[in-house]
């Protein structure tokens, strides 16, 4: 769950970026700024696929951490030493009694019965691929595929979410909160996420998902209502990942041990690593239980290359943790950054480009502006991705 205290950061609209966050008061580095649960969130579709076992409300991983370690390393008479760290409790699972979608707890059924899973629970026909969700699902898997961004439950979520409501009023007030694209951007969006060749497909899903939820939201269902849908998610979604077996991890680094143990478990955990890379076809394949989640106030957080804050989930499921990375002044807007660390080391050029396709905006940050007289190319692996851009463009 997410911390009860009060949130260190305010929200206010600002001419040039929009929704903004600003602290409250002075905030020293290493300081928790809020925590939040997500409005709604969804495990990747390859990700389900792939039998990464999520629970549908949290996205807690399920597994073990040795089931975990077994299955990455297809290796299923692997045992990890120190089992107490593993922290996944298998006695409090359960599964909606009706389709077998499988929850962490029984707060998370209920919750997820409150909020969406009645209109959704496919009963007996859930693996049945002729199932409208079933069928929905592996028209999205032809158009996306891993490194996944986003996922199409999220969509059908919020439908649900809106269908099984009593006060539709305040929820579609949440969702306006991420709509900020036009027309023109969003359909930018689109092309960049799916591709120009998947035209037609995203009209088919279209038209499944308005055959599945008929009039619950018209506007929506129009070719740029669903449009503007799909890059709202693709634009607000935060990845969220979660692991058993990195908690167990975790937890190994954190026990107090004589030299030659500690050695001998990091020659272990070393070795096992090397074994996950190694197993066949798992070279490209997830460490972790992936989804998506929309945070309401999280999204109000804009970018900086050099951000003063950061994200994490620290309960292994989709409760996000926001904290200040530096100190910073009370009144001071707080930033984070939507690129991974990689990418944030890359020169000016790389990075705008990427926020300028993937986001949608040109970033007017501080160190962007220092950097504003540096050439448009500045390293090989920046030239290689361009070149490479290019040769897609060709083919």
């Amino acid at each position: 769950m997410a911390c009860s205290q009060e949130p260190r950061v305010f929200e206010q609209k600002t001419i040039e970026r929009g929704r903004s966050l600003f602290t409250v008061g002075p905030v020293a580095a290493g300081e928790v700024l809020f925590e939040e649960e997500p409005l709604v969130s969804s495990q990747f579709s390859w990700n389900k696929v792939c039998k990464y076992i999520a629970c549908d409300y949290c996205l807690k991983n399920l597994e073990t951490a040795t089931q975990n370690a077994r299955r990455l390393c297809k290796d299923g008479k692997l045992e990890l030493p120190y089992p107490e760290c593993c922290e996944t409790v298998v006695a409090s699972q359960v599964f909606c009694e009706q389709c077998a979608t499988p929850y962490c707890s029984e707060q998370c059924r209920s919750k997820a019965f409150q909020k969406y899973h009645r209109v959704l629970c496919a009963g007996s026909g859930v693996e049945n691929a002729d199932h409208p969700l079933q069928a929905l699902e592996n028209v999205w898997r032809t158009l996306h595929y891993p490194p996944e961004t986003t996922s199409i439950s999220l969509v059908y979520k919020l439908l649900a979410m809106i269908q099984q409501t009593n006060n539709r009023g305040e929820l579609l007030s949440q969702i306006s909160l991420f709509c900020n694209r036009s027309k023109d951007e969003a359909a930018d969006c689109i092309h960049k996420l799916l591709g120009d060749q998947h035209t037609g497909s995203i009209t088919m899903l279209r038209e499944m998902v308005k055959e599945i939820f008929g009039n619950v939201m018209p506007d929506w269902m129009t070719e740029d209502g669903f449009n503007s849908l799909l890059a709202m998610i693709g634009t607000n979604g935060q990845g969220i990942g979660t692991s058993s077996l990195s908690v167990w991890v975790k937890n190994c680094d954190a026990l107090e041990l004589p030299e030659e143990p500690r050695q001998q478990l990091e020659e272990f955990i070393d070795g096992l690593y090397q074994k996950i890379e190694e197993a066949e076809g798992t070279q490209d394949a997830f460490l972790n239980c992936e989804g998506s989640g929309l945070y309401l106030r999280q999204s109000a957080a804009n970018h900086s290359c050099m951000p003063n804050a950061e994200t994490s989930f620290p309960y292994n499921n989709s409760v996000l943790r926001f904290t200040a990375k530096e100190d910073i002044a009370a009144g001071q807007e707080v930033f984070i950054s939507y690129l991974d660390d990689c990418m944030l080391e890359r020169s000016r050029h790389s990075r705008q480009k990427y926020l300028r396709e993937n986001y949608l905006f040109v970033c007017n940050c501080q160190r962007c502006q220092s950097q504003a007289d540096e050439p448009d190319v500045t390293s090989d692996e920046d030239e290689y991705d361009d070149d490479m851009e290019h040769e897609d463009s060709l083919s």
